[in-house]
């Protein structure tokens, strides 16, 4: 029987000084081995405050979920349970930290999309369909920071 998780570690903040986001990588983990790899977009840590922060770094319970599930997602993502003090927390598809909400987004790769100078995540739905596939119904989400 494997043992299938997340494990995302948060890497810097963008910009550097006054951040409006964060930058990390997604790592599925089964067994002893990295089975896939992606970016993420998070916003700054701003004291877990809903829809401008962050989430603390820790381990919370994974879903997947149908889109058709969700009244606000019209396609499968990822709830995050167990969020001291929050809700509803996802990993979803977007490309831009203004597209979080407190939530975490995916991506292929890192792009100044919109030429704002602050990197944007890209091929979201790609890096999320791969996530949707790898993972069981529920798993273990580990977060750390390193910055």
């Amino acid at each position: 029987m494997s043992n299938t998780h997340l494990e995302i570690i948060r890497l810097y903040q963008q910009p550097f000084t006054e951040p409006k986001q964060t930058i990390g990588k997604i790592y599925v983990c089964q067994d002893n081995s990295i089975i896939y790899e992606c970016y993420c977009l998070e916003l700054p840590w701003l004291n877990n405050q809903r829809s401008i922060s962050c989430i603390p770094a820790g381990t919370y319970a994974g879903k997947k979920r149908k889109g058709a599930d969700s009244p606000s997602r019209n396609y499968d993502h990822i709830h995050v349970t167990n969020v001291p003090n929050r809700s509803w927390i996802l990993i979803h598809a977007g490309t831009y930290y203004t597209h979080t909400l407190g939530c975490i987004l995916t991506g292929t790769g890192l792009k100044d999309v919109n030429n704002d100078t602050i990197c944007d995540v890209i091929g979201s739905h790609n890096a999320l369909r791969e996530l949707m596939r790898l993972l069981p119904q529920s798993f273990s989400i580990t977060i750390s920071d390193r910055f």
